[in-house]
């Protein structure tokens, strides 16, 4: 009889110390939200001038983009630095019928696209400023607005 129990025990140990070895395996292995955290880390680590200016060259591949009804992006500049420049035309509108409340406006919009955006991701954690320059429908310069690594952390 004893043997008996032993025999009907032995299945429940095994899938026991499966299910703890799983458990152990996950534990020490990490979340997958903590691995991708590393990952974009090391990705960010690599982020440097050259890089920058890849992205750049990329984003000028779909150059000149109308973004809506009033704003075209134009182009892209990578600067030294880790600077990454965006360069608008306001396509409607010249620099005196812009109305009063434009850079507050834009000012808020740029910096909630550049911590929000997931895209800007690898960006972001690379530490890198970035400039968003509009010129008005005569090629004259309105604005640029600089966001720094220490107004999006």
């Amino acid at each position: 009889m004893e043997q008996k129990k032993t025999n009907k025990s032995l299945p429940i140990i095994i899938i026991i110390a499966v299910i703890l070895l799983i458990v152990a395996f996950l534990v020490f292995r990490g979340s997958p939200e903590k691995r991708a955290e590393k990952q974009a880390a090391k990705i960010a680590a690599t982020v440097d001038d050259d890089m920058i200016k890849q992205v750049s060259d990329q984003v000028n591949t779909m150059c000149p983009m109308t973004v809506d009804e009033h704003t075209r992006l134009d182009n892209t500049e990578a600067k030294p630095g880790k600077v990454l420049q965006y360069n608008y035309t306001l396509t409607q509108l010249s620099k005196a019928e812009l109305p009063e409340t434009f850079e507050a406006t834009m000012t808020d919009q740029i910096l909630a696209q550049v911590k929000h955006n997931p895209q800007m991701g690898v960006l972001r954690d690379a530490k890198v400023t970035f400039v968003y320059s509009y010129k008005d429908v005569n090629g004259d310069l309105v604005k640029e607005f600089k966001v720094t690594p220490d107004m999006y952390e």
